[in-house]
């Protein structure tokens, strides 16, 4: 550190009227075409007001393509080789403060001209409210069908005014894409249930499912309420998919705010599921 000079040893300096702040980790990407590449969501309050993806020149920090969605504010994005399995970049997938979950194409020889935005997914409560994605997705292949994907997120954020005083319903969502799906939306979705929350120790509550089962839904959803009362119980963390042989798994870390002075000011639940259909996992914490 005590060597460490800006002027030589900082390969570049991005900056743009649409960056906002709390601007996400980049994602370093190889494309179709050779290029390596830096990819980074928009982050909050940007001057166009929308969310986009950028995609910026991992060697002298070039802007290569802004993909701007329209609508929106920030996306926090993954990336995926899918539908192949080498170290190549050609999709990635983000969601915003709206509830929008979008599928970026970043395939071809020129992300410049061809890459683009598509909606796959709009996440609204059961009162019809927006509800917001602060979280980059997990994606993963569907264990049951591998032409697939499931992109594995929760919904809910704590980092504007009010957020702590916000109880609308959040909820767990598995959506499946092959890369024609658009604009899905919960009807679509197989719904499952916390059907009991009960305290077996004086130091552990715990939960139980629905096993409902999936048919032709496009995927899942889960609402974070318990025998109608909303906590303002929300995800502000990514999803984890647990190590083990069992691969039909996703790990869920829920937030709980509470503004009692005298407690540490939050609390929450794990969720270990299956990640195919949301039932309670065959092998669970």
């Amino acid at each position: 550190p005590g060597s460490f000079s800006p002027a030589d040893d900082v390969l570049w300096e991005f900056t743009h009227p649409n960056l906002g702040y709390g601007v996400t980790d980049p994602q370093i990407a190889r494309l179709e075409n050779g290029d390596w590449v830096a990819v980074f969501g928009n982050g909050y309050n940007g001057t166009s007001g929308e969310s986009s993806l950028f995609v910026v020149n991992l060697a002298d920090g070039s802007l290569i393509k802004e993909i701007p969605t329209g609508v929106g504010s920030a996306v926090t994005p993954t990336i995926t080789s899918f539908p192949e399995t080498d170290a190549i970049t050609r999709y990635a997938y983000a969601g915003d403060l709206q509830g929008n979950m979008w599928r970026f194409d970043l395939t071809g020889n020129n992300v410049a001209t061809n890459g683009s935005a598509t909606r796959v997914f709009a996440a609204k409560g059961p009162s019809n409210n927006a509800q917001p994605i602060t979280v980059a997705p997990r994606v993963a292949l569907n264990p049951n069908d591998y032409d697939e994907l499931v992109i594995a997120f929760g919904t809910g954020s704590f980092i504007q005014n009010g957020d702590e005083s916000n109880y609308n319903v959040q909820s767990l969502y598995g959506i499946k894409d092959n890369l024609t799906k658009s604009n899905l939306d919960r009807s679509d979705l197989l719904q499952q249930t916390i059907t009991t929350q009960e305290q077996v120790t004086n130091t552990f509550t715990v939960r139980e499912t629905s096993d409902n089962d999936l048919t032709s839904e496009e995927g899942w959803y889960l609402d974070l309420i318990v025998n109608n009362t909303q906590t303002g119980e929300r995800v502000i963390s990514r999803a984890t998919f647990p190590f083990g042989v069992n691969s039909d798994r996703v790990r869920y870390t829920t937030m709980i705010p509470n503004d009692d002075p005298c407690s540490s000011g939050r609390t929450g639940f794990i969720m270990d599921l299956q990640l195919s259909t949301v039932k309670p996992s065959d092998t669970p914490v």
